[in-house]
């Protein structure tokens, strides 16, 4: 047999085929590596993790142990402890929205039990272990609530300006009352 002869049986496109098949599979399984070792993971961990911004500021008071959360872009006035005003911060010049939102703590000692405080059932207010009651009116929206001896009134004070109804929403789902700090004498440390 001759050497063209030998040419001739050896199936040359079955073999061009099966090596395109191979190279691209081949090139198919690299890109799917690759892509996978420098996707989107890849490039965030090179930047570093991602920093969540905060949305909003914690308030607590010290006294009655009382938390939330209120917006970035406001402040905050502890004119005394059982009364804080929430307020929009403006810029030097501008002027300052009338609406603002309160916090009044007042003691309970004399007061009837609420409906509340009898059936737990009709509350309005139920966040965070706290129970109590919504009210709206034109003037104002109100979260009343108490604990021990105290009444706590978050109040949005309206008067047709801005609407600030969903920012004090958002204050009452963040009420919640926390725990004392702790100190070496009452932890057992030293």
């Amino acid at each position: 047999m001759s050497l063209g002869e030998f040419f001739k049986h050896i199936p040359f496109k079955k073999i061009f085929k099966a090596l395109l098949f191979t190279l691209g599979l081949l090139l198919f399984l690299t890109a799917g590596y690759f892509g996978a070792y420098f996707g989107k993971d890849y490039w965030e961990r090179l930047e570093g993790p991602n920093i969540i911004v905060p949305t909003a500021q914690v308030y607590r008071n010290e006294t009655y142990l009382l938390g939330l959360r209120y917006p970035l872009d406001w402040q905050v006035a502890e004119i005394k402890p059982s009364f804080v005003i929430f307020s929009p911060k403006v810029a030097e010049g501008e002027k300052q929205p009338r609406e603002y939102i309160s916090l009044l703590v007042s003691g309970n000692a004399g007061r009837a039990k609420t409906a509340c405080e009898k059936d737990p059932t009709v509350c309005t207010l139920v966040v965070n272990n706290i129970t109590g009651d919504l009210t709206s009116t034109p003037d104002e929206e109100i979260a009343f609530f108490s604990k021990e001896k105290n009444d706590f009134t978050l109040t949005l004070h309206k008067y047709g300006e801005q609407d600030f109804g969903k920012i004090f929403e958002e204050m009452v789902k963040s009420l919640r009352f926390v725990a004392a700090p702790q100190t070496a004498e009452g932890t057992g440390g030293e």
